[in-house]
This record gives C-alpha cells, sequence and structure tokens, in this order.
C-alpha cells in the first residue's frame, strides 16, 4: 500500500460521515436493537447446553462453537458501529478500525466454515446413520480448530499485506478494501470469493439438498 493512500485513509477519520445523520442515527438504533437480542437468544442458548448436561453432545458441539463466535462478535464488534453511528462519524481511530475489522471478519470467515461443516455433519448421519457412532468430541473438537484456524488465517493476511482494512464509505465502520482495483487488493478479493464464500456456501447448499431429499424418501 502506497504512501498516498496511506495518508487517504488516516485522513478519514477527521471527516463526517457523507451520509445524513438521522440515518446512522437509525442504524445505530436499529444495531443497538440487534445487539440487545443477539446478546440475549445466544446467551440463552449457550446457558442452556452448560445447565443440560444432555445437550452437551458431541454432535451439538458445533452449535456451541457457533453460539459462542456470534455471542463475542455481537460483544466485541457491534458497540463500534453503534458508537460510530450515534455519532455520525469514526471515533475510535486507525487502531479501533483494524481491531473491529479483524475481529469481524475472522468471526465471519470461521461462521462460514463452522456452518458448512454443520450440514455436511447432519447429512453424513442421515445418509449414514450408522455413522454416528464414528462422531465424537475429539474429532469435532478438531474440526472446529481447523475452521477456526483457517478464519484466522484469512483475517490475518491484511495485517501482513495482502490487501488491508479500511474504513466504508459511511466512514462508520470498517472491513476488508473492497474498492481498491490494486493487483494486490483485488487478488486477495477473489481468492476469498472463492475460498471463503463459494466454496463453504456451494458445500452448505449440496448437504441440505442432499439431506431434503434424503428425508422426502421415508
Amino acid at each position: 500500500m502506497s504512501n498516498n493512500t496511506t495518508n487517504r485513509f488516516v485522513d478519514l477519520y477527521s471527516l463526517e460521515s457523507p451520509v445524513e445523520c438521522y440515518k446512522l442515527n437509525l442504524i445505530g438504533i436499529f444495531c443497538l436493537i440487534l445487539f440487545v437480542f443477539s446478546t440475549f437468544f445466544n446467551s440463552t442458548l449457550l446457558w442452556t447446553f452448560i445447565r443440560h448436561k444432555s445437550l452437551r453432545t458431541s454432535i451439538n458441539i458445533f452449535i456451541v462453537a457457533l453460539t459462542s463466535f456470534n455471542l463475542f462478535g455481537t460483544i466485541v464488534e457491534l458497540p463500534f458501529i453503534i458508537v460510530s453511528n450515534l455519532r455520525c462519524r469514526w471515533v475510535f481511530g486507525k487502531f479501533g478500525c483494524i481491531f473491529s475489522a479483524y475481529i469481524m471478519y475472522f468471526i465471519g470467515c470461521t461462521s462460514i466454515y463452522l456452518m458448512s461443516a454443520i450440514s455436511f455433519e447432519r447429512f453424513y448421519i442421515i445418509y449414514k446413520p450408522m455413522s454416528i457412532r464414528n462422531v465424537n468430541t475429539r474429532t469435532n473438537m478438531l474440526i472446529i480448530l481447523a475452521c477456526s484456524l483457517n478464519g484466522l488465517m484469512w483475517a490475518s493476511f491484511p495485517l501482513l499485506g495482502w490487501s488491508y482494512y479500511s474504513l466504508e464509505g459511511a466512514y462508520t465502520s470498517c472491513a476488508v478494501e473492497w474498492k481498491e482495483r490494486s493487483p494486490n487488493v483485488s487478488s486477495y478479493n477473489i481468492t476469498i470469493f472463492f475460498l471463503v464464500f463459494l466454496i463453504p456456501l456451494t458445500l452448505i447448499l449440496i448437504s441440505n439438498a442432499k439431506l431434503i431429499h434424503i428425508v422426502s424418501q421415508f
């Protein structure tokens, strides 16, 4: 990333959002409501798994992991967006921008991999019912770890120079740079489109389609 690009990026922190403030306030209020509901329901679900030992099966461990990531993202990421939209500008500086974008991207990448694992496992158990005996906590924990490491890897590349995190158009949230057409940014975006979005989404759709087809045969 060139010095000129960096300077333009830093200068954005002193600017008010180009979007009307009342629209941003509405977004902030919506995100605040989302924060309350997401925290409540994800916490309730986790507490249910903790309280009822019968639910703590090796199969449900994926749900526990996904819920934990969702709760973590809600608590850590949403406050940045809520405050910035209510203030009508980004107020957390460059470090806050990179940190919030990194957390959001890490959780997003990990979550889609976990959803792929959940979809495939559900299909496989229905497709081969006897295989449930081979499903154990250790194996599923290793899969969750692999999903998390993959999410961590893709979220870390922008910190290492392959693309970068930047303020989005409204100047109230941060994400991976999407608009720049440099080879560095474009190559990263194309790669994650296939490896983090398209392939996992295809696996989810195929697994669920086959699952529905199998169930409809009974």
